[in-house]
């Protein structure tokens, strides 16, 4: 695996192709204060997408929309200051990072589906 940094002004055509291709994935969320405080926020929730927007009333902020569309959850980083992703050595990414300019972290991680108790469709068993 390795990261790389997302340069700000490519942050919305990033964005943008990461919805477009995992859009219907689980993901989760969670959030490292500065003081190391670790909140999970979200697991397994279906990715609707993930938005830079230029101005949310006091700067700029990157969404993330996850859930069912009718019972959609929203989460809001303010004032984005810095976004990088972990990819696997074949270019799939595994999460983003935003970091606010606070210091504070949210990690969205695409998750693998849940575990089955069903064997797997070319079991022969």
């Amino acid at each position: 695996m390795h990261t790389r940094d997302i340069p700000i002004d490519q942050w919305q055509p990033f964005l943008d192709t990461f919805t477009r291709l995992h859009r219907g994935e689980r993901i989760g969320i969670e959030s490292i204060g500065p003081g190391s405080t670790r909140r999970a926020e979200l697991h397994q929730h279906p990715l609707l997408g993930v938005v830079a927007v230029p101005d949310c009333g006091s700067g700029s902020c990157i969404e993330v929309i996850a859930g069912a569309e009718t019972q959609a959850q929203t989460r809001t980083i303010r004032q984005p200051s810095h976004l990088s992703v972990t990819e696997r050595e074949d270019g799939y990414p595994m999460s983003l990072q935003i970091t606010d300019n606070d210091g504070a972290v949210t990690l969205l991680r695409l998750e693998p589906p849940a575990q089955s108790s069903k064997p797997p469709g070319n079991y022969l068993g």
